[in-house]
């Protein structure tokens, strides 16, 4: 945990001039002693602790310059508004120590802290006012970067212009063009061999001695289920909170998306700004007349429900009758929209990024449940931009944050932010162990998971719609974007056993658990720099082997007990449930011993546990009752493990809105809020259980067939003749 930020008198000591001058003063007065003329910095005096350093450009930046949409600009000296927000807090705290109350306090922070971002917006305006007038700023980021966005008429030379005008000012540190990224999906037409079965769904989760290509799952739920102690963020294209592999899973999210095109939401229409604490998908499809407006969106598409699709992969409410299973029983996930229509900008994704983790972020409110691991399954062709995303990634790996991003679907080399210092990059295995035809290969990816092919795709949430939200469904789709929330979930559970976990830790413990590639005869090994081919895997073109689920999960925490709890996430008001933790693992020779109990809940009736010192028991959610933490201990005189476990008490129907906000309520207290800056004022506000590899369940409803962006069942069908011819004969070995 980071130590107190220090009071005011101290903090002004960590300032030079300029950045104590900047935090108090106008623009204009700001921007002059930016000049040359007032480049000395206060004799003895320190920055504060954020890199200032200028980044060196993109190597195909020069290249996009003539085309680029946005630029983010970073000037020198600059402050984090999380640092700022917490010099306020104190000044604040000083000044009205006698007689104001703790809300006034917080008003007149965040009041400062607005006055204090809109100086600096104008401070950048000025000096980019000096390279043309084509270039406004549009916002300040989480590390105090200004994004800038060109007129729609500014000629391809004029950009160019700007942008080497701009990188020769010595007022800039870094000019960086804020790119498109896009989801990771490889494509729409997939899974017409798997509407016939669904038996087969669940092929990447069976135990290696039924799929040996799979993650090896199945065999870890013998042992552990994972539990609701981490919280892993899906920087996407939002949810759709109704679905009911989400209900109960989802935390308070924020829509970063700020362009209101992308955004494609109501929000967008009705306010200046389209960011919002409404993290719903709205769909991302591009109509014709869209394509035809705006080229940077391609050809025409249907909505793809990634974000649903990505979030039920890692923690949502089993589906028994449709063999769509999480890897996190248990898990929470914490939606933040980064994406839409014609994908989203990179400074979207950063700062998604930077609030996902705590850290605060100009114009959202404060995350009050912090992320443990971040999910990126989305990218933009070329290098890491450091002065963008890898700056974001940065700071999460500094609070301890896990980064997992998908390589790529180009069958080349790997896509940013895959390719960012610290991040595990996930490429693209299918059924059979060869990499995928689709996924990105060669230096730096850290390990493979299976992102399906059309014969055997991935399975997950999804949703009828072909723009707009439609009927809930479960389809298929194939990609690394579906590789990696494998991977991601995966480290949820490693995490829950052993929180002191780092992020170079559990790198490691993946590479080490990695199962070593299989081979296909007639099959050739994977080369070169680009191969749009399945192919055999090497550890130097594919990273250190395939996820193993069980061997990872078991090293963090390895020979000890482990807790196995079955039971709802969700359940209706004066219900009693059944929770089940008989298949706990004991590596002892003596009986295990289990203790039930309340830690927590919210509303006016506690719950009602029938035996506290069985293996199974019944709980009772009385009326008034509106989520509850439970915690079991399970011991055998030796060794002992403690899990805890998330539900929420609602009726069917219930607003999301108060779905996740009782679950936010809950958990504040158990994990503590966001750190400690006061954030940005907005009017905003931000169960089944069924196994695979076991015969009882008891699942929600649901319903089959195609999601968005995908052909219907009907039209599968039809194609399925024709898929076969496709299949590679590799596929019959």
């Amino acid at each position: 945990m980071k130590p107190p930020f220090p009071m005011a008198n101290q903090s002004l000591g960590r300032l030079n001039i300029r950045q104590a001058i900047c935090l108090t003063t106008t623009a204009m007065v700001c921007a002059m002693m930016m000049s040359p003329a007032h480049a000395e910095v206060a004799q003895g005096a320190t920055t504060l602790p954020v890199n200032t350093r200028t980044f060196a450009p993109a190597a195909n930046d020069l290249a996009a310059a003539p085309w680029a949409e946005q630029l983010v600009v970073r000037l020198h000296d600059t402050t984090r508004p999380e640092d700022a927000a917490r010099l306020f807090n104190a000044q604040t705290g000083e000044r009205n120590a006698a007689g104001r109350s703790g809300n006034d306090r917080l008003q007149q922070s965040r009041q400062r802290l607005q006055e204090w971002v809109g100086r600096e917006r104008e401070r950048a305006q000025t000096i980019s006012n000096a390279h043309g007038s084509h270039l406004k700023s549009k916002r300040m980021m989480g590390d105090g970067s200004h994004v800038m966005r060109f007129e729609a008429n500014a000629a391809p030379s004029e950009r160019m212009r700007t942008f080497e005008s701009l990188r020769a000012d010595p007022r800039v540190a870094s000019v960086a063009i804020d790119r498109r990224t896009q989801p990771q999906a490889a494509g729409p037409v997939t899974g017409a061999v798997n509407v016939l079965s669904s038996s087969a769904r669940s092929w990447f989760l069976k135990p290696i001695t039924q799929e040996a290509a799979s993650t090896n799952t199945a065999t870890l739920w013998q042992r552990y289920h994972g539990d609701s102690s981490t919280i892993v963020a899906v920087v996407d294209t939002g949810v759709l909170p109704g679905h009911p592999s989400l209900r109960g899973r989802l935390l308070p999210g924020f829509d970063m998306v700020t362009d209101a095109f992308t955004a494609n939401d109501a929000q967008a229409a009705s306010t200046t700004s389209s960011r919002d604490n409404d993290a719903s998908d709205p769909g991302n499809g591009v109509s014709f007349a869209d394509s035809i407006s705006r080229p940077e969106c391609g050809t025409g598409s249907n909505s793809t429900w990634h974000g649903t699709f990505v979030s039920a992969l890692i923690a949502a409410n089993p589906a028994q009758s449709e063999q769509v299973f999480p890897i996190n029983w248990h898990g929470q996930i914490l939606p933040v929209r980064a994406l839409g229509r014609c994908g989203g900008f990179t400074s979207d994704l950063a700062d998604g990024v930077r609030w996902a983790v705590g850290i605060t972020v100009p114009g959202t409110t404060a995350n009050r449940t912090p992320a443990n691991v971040v999910n990126l399954s989305l990218g933009a062709t070329g290098p890491c931009v450091s002065a963008i995303e890898g700056s974001a990634i940065r700071e999460a790996l500094n609070r301890g944050v896990v980064v997992v991003a998908a390589a790529g679907n180009r069958g080349g080399a790997l896509d940013s932010p895959s390719n960012c210092d610290g991040v595990i990059a996930v490429g693209a295995v299918d059924q059979e162990g060869l990499k995928a035809d689709y996924s990105n290969f060669g230096a730096g990816i850290t390990l493979m998971a299976p992102g399906g092919d059309a014969s055997f795709p991935i399975w997950s949430a999804s949703n009828s719609g072909l723009m707009g939200p439609g009927t809930n469904t479960y389809s298929s789709k194939i990609g690394t974007s579906f590789a990696t929330p494998l991977v991601a979930s995966t480290i949820s559970l490693m995490r829950s056993l052993n929180p002191s976990l780092t992020p170079s830790g559990i790198e490691q413990i993946l590479r080490q658990t990695a199962r070593p590639f299989l081979t296909r005869s007639g099959v050739s090994t994977c080369s070169g720099t680009m191969q749009s081919t399945a192919c055999n895997c090497t550890t130097a073109q594919c990273g250190a082997g395939m996820l193993d689920t069980a061997a990872a999960v078991n090293a963090a925490r390895p020979g000890q007990v482990l807790a196995n709890l079955i039971g709802p996430s969700v359940v209706n008001p004066g219900s009693t449930e059944r929770f089940d933790a008989s298949g706990s693992f004991n590596p002892g020779s003596s009986a295990l011993n289990w203790r039930w109990r309340v830690i927590s809940f919210t509303g006016s009736s506690a719950p009602v546990i029938a035996n506290e010192a069985v293996s199974t028991t019944d709980i009772r959610f009385p009326e008034g009752l509106t989520a509850t933490q439970l915690g079991l201990t399970v011991s055998n005189g030796s060794q002992s493990h403690d899990i805890i476990k998330n539900v929420l008490v609602q009726a069917p129907g219930t607003a999301q809105a108060d779905v996740s906000g009782a679950l936010a309520n809950l958990l504040v207290g158990s994990i503590g809020a966001a750190t400690g800056a006061a954030g940005f004022s907005s009017d905003s506000a931000g169960g089944g259980s069924a196994d695979p590899s076991a015969g009882n369940s008891t699942s929600p409803a649901s319903s089959g067939g195609g999601g968005g962006g995908q052909l219907p069942p009907a039209s599968l069908l039809a194609l399925l003749s024709g898929l076969l011819l496709l299949r590679r004969s590799h596929h019959r070995a």
